[in-house]
């Protein structure tokens, strides 16, 4: 662990964020299991995940409009804390996926009744998205492939979430 207070406070809230990310992930399959068949679990796990990666997904995205629009302790924490909030959204996504891969997996039909070709290939280059996004928010890795590359991966990256995300939760 770094030995720079501020580095230490940052880790501390990403693995805090993380940890809740992977709980609520948790809890909202425990608790559709207690009362439903598991097909109806992983929908609702589905539904969770995708509410609260959008919720942290916004909150990253718009951390830096929010501090400069409305220059408050509340949005300089959001700024601060960017990064947390992206790798807990992609904690959370990435539960998202593990429920849709164990849908796929046991209830195949379900599965491909329940999406379109489209969402399914959308889907698919988001993830891509997401997971090379999670990768480049480390400094090793950021400065790895520079600032330009950096801005573009995310850039791109973050439309491809918004347009997913707006197909997925607008219809």
């Amino acid at each position: 662990m770094p030995h720079n207070p501020s580095v230490r406070h940052m880790h501390h809230v990403t693995l805090v964020l993380v940890a809740i990310a992977t709980l609520v992930s948790a809890l909202s399959f425990a608790a559709g299991l207690w009362g439903m068949p598991l097909l109806e679990a992983l929908r609702l796990t589905i539904r969770v995940t995708a509410r609260q990666s959008l919720l942290l997904f916004v909150l990253a995205y718009a951390a830096s409009a929010l501090a400069c629009l409305f220059a408050a302790p509340a949005t300089r924490w959001l700024r601060q804390h960017r990064r947390s909030l992206g790798l807990a959204f992609a904690t959370s996504h990435a539960w998202h996926l593990v429920a849709i891969l164990t849908l796929l997996t046991l209830y195949p039909a379900q599965f491909m009744q329940l999406t379109s070709a489209a969402t399914r290939i959308g889907g698919s280059v988001t993830y891509v998205f997401i997971a090379a996004m999670a990768a480049t928010s480390f400094d090793a890795t950021a400065r790895a492939i520079g600032p330009r590359n950096w801005r573009l991966l995310h850039g791109i990256g973050g439309f491809a979430i918004w347009t997913t995300f707006l197909i997925s939760e607008g219809k």
